[in-house]
């Protein structure tokens, strides 16, 4: 217990002098942290010592005796009974050596609304915080699992995510994968960075005439149809030659006779494992 001990504690950082700029730092984001995510906010606030609603003398207080001696949560302290019970009790069992002042100091300090809280005491061994329907175990976690958990909270389905599934009747899961496939098949960082645009918002000639960028909303090469993304990566005269072509050098390459549609060009191939295909729609 003294060795973790300060990291299960309710303590307030500006109650202490910490010099290493690190360590304080850490201290301040498992307090926001455990605080944030945790279950059970009573088992914080039940622990005697480091608590930062239990002071003498204006500072938080801890003593290894007593916490060595098992006396660890408010409970310990018996306030069923008067002090003097309660203390001869703790001495008989527990506090050999200690004194009856100390007892009762610690025992008149921890304030009235604290005083009835009964928390399992096992809640040392098995701390859990949650995000969500997710539960997160601290003390078996590495980094990594601590930088997932975070982002977990954080990550939200984009208006693209929406849109993409309205406009080609698919399924959430079916347009994750489209998501996800720019990362799985190339390397390329700007590769990545445009499809993701591409899912999520591309600035075409039609958005930017509506936010007032540029006057016409027609497309840039064929000046015939709005430069919608189904335009311009499909449909416009100069996009359906591209990918003609294409299709014929994938032909000649592999002797697979293919024909992309809408869908393939903008999202990808999504019903089967096709990473060089995959790889070579991308770089469009």
């Amino acid at each position: 217990m003294e060795v973790f001990s300060f990291f299960y504690c309710n303590y307030y950082i500006n109650d202490y002098h910490i010099n290493s700029i690190f360590y304080l730092e850490m201290l301040q984001w498992w307090s926001k942290f455990r605080s944030k995510f945790s279950t059970d906010s009573k088992a914080f606030d039940s622990i005697i010592w480091n608590n930062c609603n239990i002071k003498i003398d204006g500072k938080p207080i801890c003593y290894h005796n007593y916490m060595n001696a098992g006396v660890i949560f408010i409970s310990d302290l018996m306030y069923s009974r008067n002090n003097v019970e309660s203390f001869n009790i703790a001495k008989d069992k527990r506090l050999m050596g200690s004194n009856y002042l100390t007892w009762s100091a610690v025992h008149c300090s921890v304030p009235k609304h604290l005083r009835n809280l009964i928390v399992d005491r096992n809640v040392l061994d098995t701390l859990e915080l949650k995000c969500g329907n997710k539960d997160f175990a601290p003390l078996s976690s590495k980094s990594r699992n601590f930088y997932a958990f975070l982002i977990q909270e954080k990550a939200k389905n984009s208006r693209g995510l929406y849109k993409l599934m309205s406009d080609f009747n698919l399924s959430e899961e079916e347009t994750r994968k489209a998501f996800v496939l720019a990362k799985s098949v190339a390397l390329e960082t700007f590769a990545q960075c445009f499809q993701f645009k591409i899912l999520n918002i591309l600035f075409l000639n039609t958005r930017l005439a509506k936010i007032g960028r540029i006057q016409s909303d027609l497309c840039t090469f064929c000046q015939t149809s709005r430069e919608t993304l189904e335009h311009f990566f499909y449909r416009c005269s100069f996009s359906t030659e591209f990918w003609t072509k294409f299709e014929n050098l994938w032909l000649t390459l592999t002797r697979e006779q293919i024909k992309l549609d809408n869908i393939n060009i903008i999202l990808g191939i999504l019903d089967q494992r096709s990473n060089l295909l995959n790889y070579f729609i991308i770089f469009r």
